[in-house]
């Protein structure tokens, strides 16, 4: 199969008034005609209903492929009155999550893998499927984005070279759409394959190679960072190489109830309801308000945080893990911002299964919090 050279996703990238990282994390990159085609259906905004939104909308390579609109805590659909109800997670690294497993460690069963906030598809396939269909997402139909792709001169000959010279054909049936339409996610997840999501191109990565050196700051963040008996973070985000990486992944792919409070700015989107989180997908009682832990590459570039985007910075994430079982409970649904003015924390969205040995009271100093950030900003690819 016939190969291409792309610089940073060429034209793919409209220009953008956002923070980006200093450098393009990938320089140079070589794609398959199914990865190339993958690329150009990531970025189309023709498949939207109404018209104008992309999968790039949302995952933007300037924003470490999340939410370049920083001002929202989840993202805004096709239809301008229309928003998600969960935070955009980023795209990047997503190829290393395993599938939604059940496994049993020292007695207890719980969860790992799966894609979305609460696992429910298995692989990059299925999540491809999933945002075009969302009615609050991208507002379009499984016949729509089929005729459009099979029909839109700008991917050329290469939907006939991926998809086959029989794919796209007039008389369509529902088994052929399907069979099309799966398609059009195999591409689009072959390009979330590709380096330009996983380049491991940070300055962590950079120590590790022994290829640079961490500033005293960055060192005792690290240190923090790794302390069971302070910051505690490895615990979940782990440092492990053992994996389909063979590289530190920032995450274990469990799920936890992190006790983040109902965020009282989804009520004027459109969302009231709890969510549950794991539970709507499994079906347990035990997996009510947890949510699968992201990996922490490019942290600093994928704000807000939390599953509900709650948290709108670092420092304020950063200090509900050090102190939310140790400040007062807040009288109302307060927003972040507010919560930190008066020195307290709502109560959890969901108060069951709340996870109590990793965080809440964790005794981090001033320093040691501004530290801890200092290295979280080291695993920004680019930088």
């Amino acid at each position: 199969m016939r190969s291409y050279v792309c610089i940073f996703l060429l034209a793919l990238v409209s220009s953008v008034a956002i923070a980006a990282p200093a450098k393009a994390p990938v320089k140079q990159v070589t794609l398959t005609e199914e990865e190339l085609l993958g690329a150009r259906i990531f970025s189309d905004p023709r498949l939207s209903s109404p018209q104008g939104q992309s999968c790039m909308s949302c995952h933007h390579p300037r924003a470490a492929f999340s939410d370049p609109r920083r001002g929202l805590p989840v993202s805004q659909g096709a239809t301008e009155s229309n928003f998600g109800g969960r935070n955009a997670p980023s795209a990047m690294y997503a190829q290393f999550v395993p599938e939604l497993t059940l496994i049993e460690e020292d007695g207890e069963q719980s969860y790992i893998g799966g894609l979305f906030w609460d696992g429910r598809a298995n692989n990059l396939i299925e999540q491809a499927k999933g945002p075009f269909l969302n009615h609050l997402e991208m507002g379009s139909t499984k016949e729509y984005v089929v005729s459009q792709v099979c029909s839109s001169p700008t991917y050329g000959d290469l939907v006939k070279k991926v998809f086959g010279e029989k794919a796209c054909v007039k008389n369509w049936t529902a088994a052929r759409v399907d069979k099309v339409y799966h398609l059009v996610a195999k591409a689009i997840a072959s390009f979330e394959s590709t380096e330009f999501f996983s380049p491991f191109a940070s300055k962590f990565d950079r120590v590790m190679a022994k290829e640079d050196t961490f500033t005293e700051e960055e060192l005792r963040g690290f240190q923090v960072f790794q302390d069971e008996n302070k910051g505690k973070c490895a615990a979940c985000h782990v440092l492990d190489t053992e994996n389909a990486a063979g590289k530190a992944l920032f995450t274990d792919f469990t799920y936890d109830n992190l006790g983040i409070p109902k965020n009282p700015e989804l009520k004027f989107l459109g969302h009231t309801a709890v969510d549950v989180g794991l539970a709507a997908t499994t079906g347990r009682k035990e997996d009510k308000g947890a949510f699968r832990v992201p990996t922490l590459r490019n942290i600093a570039f994928t704000a807000p945080y939390g599953h509900n985007g709650y948290f709108k910075t670092l420092e304020q994430i950063v200090d509900f893990y050090n102190s939310r079982d140790v400040k007062p409970v807040c009288k109302g649904n307060l927003t972040a911002e507010e919560a930190t003015a008066q020195n307290c924390w709502p109560r959890a969205e969901v108060a069951a299964n709340k996870n109590t040995e990793e965080l809440g009271n964790l005794k981090m100093t001033a320093q040691e919090q501004k530290d801890l950030i200092a290295f979280l900003k080291t695993l920004t690819d680019g930088r």
